[in-house]
């Protein structure tokens, strides 16, 4: 895998070789966990967006759930 050790924030951490920091386990799993907030939230969102363009379809007299 060719890690190297080296400091940073005054503690011995692995990098890559091209000098990227590899995260801890606990790192890992909070930047896991963050990715999976945000995928959520955009998830959300879309679904919101889907319900007020429903909406406005309804309001000007178009069906949304009728097939073309």
């Amino acid at each position: 895998m060719g890690l190297y050790l080296g400091i940073y924030a005054d503690k011995l951490r692995y990098f890559s070789p091209k000098g990227q920091l590899i995260p801890t386990p606990v790192e890992a799993a909070l930047l896991e966990k963050q990715a999976k907030e945000s995928e959520r939230q955009q998830k959300e969102l879309a679904l919101q967006k889907i319900e007020q363009l429903t909406a406005r379809l309804r309001e000007l007299g178009i069906n949304p759930d009728q097939t073309l």
